[in-house]
């Protein structure tokens, strides 16, 4: 059984943080920078996260992507990883576990 950890950054209860070993994804160094390098760009705005997200691609199969993205949604999850905050929705999550974004 897992434990759901709620950080204090969370803005909605349903928000949850998600423990390092449980995360979906993870950053590549260049990737990282990358995020960091668009939002330092924008002016770092407040409470914007990268959102990596899989949709249906409906006979081609699912679509994978990322946005920046200021606003949460019901059950999504949240993590940190190499200075970037990533949300990422509970259906999601199955689909991209163990990837990594370069």
């Amino acid at each position: 059984m897992s434990t759901e950890i709620m950080d204090s950054t969370a803005t909605l209860p349903s928000e949850k943080f998600i423990p390092t070993a449980e995360q979906p994804v993870e950053l590549t160094d260049r990737a990282a920078q990358t995020v960091l390098d668009i939002l330092e760009e924008q002016g770092n705005p407040e409470g914007v996260r990268l959102r990596v997200y899989v949709a249906g691609g409906g006979c081609s199969g699912l679509s994978y992507g990322m946005a920046l993205d200021e606003n949460t949604e019901e059950g999504d999850g949240f993590f940190r990883d190499k200075g970037v905050d990533i949300v990422i929705d509970a259906m999601s999550q199955k689909y991209i576990f163990g990837s990594t974004v370069d």
